[in-house]
């Protein structure tokens, strides 16, 4: 028998370290060329959404069809001194789009309260007039913008496990290192970082 997950994954590995050890991180031509790349995969996926809507539309289900575009995470560029995703928990990986079209939203709402991934649930049995489990964690979003919370007061917790968690609250985000050791999680003190996001947007200056 043939295990086909374990040979795709064997095959995607060894793509990728194929492709990578052709990369020059140092080259800001090499490292323009990749961004070329991930703008190429956003355009195809903006061509793949819009066929989606357009099937919606053509079928007349705009007005009782809620929409929701977001993702899971961003892309660094050596930002921070890496590539890709998956090891750091900076803006460039946690800051990302959440556009939601929906009948019970009247007119067109920008914001900047922020939202975790924990929140798009309990947001979208609200609009269904379904009560949320006890047991969510998040909270719904179009409530909690339209009774004018402050954004300034709320908690945004990421984490990847076994490498780095991030907390932001208002303008400040901390980061640090963690390691695991049996169903805890303990965080590599030296290891910590603390940012002023309002005049510090690209985290170079460690406060602490």
């Amino acid at each position: 028998l043939v295990n086909s997950t374990a040979t795709n994954r064997s095959f995607f590995a060894l793509v990728d370290e194929t492709f990578w050890e052709n990369v020059n991180l140092t080259s800001k031509e090499d490292l323009d060329y990749i961004q070329s790349l991930y703008d190429s995969e956003i355009y195809e996926e903006d061509r793949e959404f819009q066929s989606f809507l357009d099937i919606i539309n053509k079928k007349n289900l705009s007005r009782n069809t809620i929409i929701i575009l977001t993702s899971d995470h961003g892309e660094e560029f050596m930002e921070h001194g890496g590539v890709d995703h998956g090891t750091t928990l900076y803006d460039e990986i946690t800051h990302v789009p959440l556009i939601i079209r929906s009948p019970a939203i009247k007119g067109s709402i920008k914001t900047n309260y922020p939202a975790q991934g924990i929140d798009i649930m309990p947001t979208i049995l609200a609009m269904l007039n379904i009560p949320s489990p006890k047991s969510a964690q998040g909270e719904d979003l179009i409530k909690a913008i339209s009774d004018g919370l402050n954004k300034d007061a709320k908690i945004i917790y990421s984490s990847l496990p076994g490498k780095q968690v991030s907390i932001r609250v208002g303008r400040l985000k901390y980061i640090a290192r963690v390691y695991d050791e049996g169903n805890k999680c303990y965080i590599i003190p030296d290891s910590a970082e603390l940012y002023d996001l309002s005049n510090d947007k690209e985290k170079k200056n460690n406060m602490i």
